[in-house]
């Protein structure tokens, strides 16, 4: 399955758990997994860790990979989907997929 995130493409995304397309599958997941990000380009998973938007580590991964506090990130976020309820993001490490013309290179979307 490739998941996908609500997220432009960046070596490193701190995102809301509902970000993520079938969010609880993708939590039991491990690292390798494909996903296909909101600008089409498609990644492979390298980490995932769940942090407390309210914790410091939160604050410093805001602030180091958006220039923005972590309170005005979750704001962001509820102002796009006001069913924002979890005050855990994932911070994420992608490896985006290189271009190749062998169609083995991205895996097969399976629905």
């Amino acid at each position: 399955m490739i998941y996908k995130i609500s997220h432009t493409f960046q070596p490193e995304i701190f995102v809301p758990w509902l970000a993520i397309g079938h969010n609880l599958d993708f939590m039991r997941t491990q690292s390798g997994q494909p996903v296909s990000m909101s600008d089409g380009k498609q990644a492979e998973v390298l980490s995932t860790r769940e942090v407390h938007i309210l914790s410091e580590e939160a604050q410093s991964i805001s602030m180091r990979l958006y220039s923005i506090s972590a309170i005005m990130l979750m704001v962001e976020w509820y102002k796009r989907n006001p069913c924002l309820t979890s005050m855990f993001f994932v911070n994420i490490k992608l490896k985006k997929y290189e271009a190749k013309t062998d169609a083995t290179t991205v895996p097969a979307e399976v629905d």
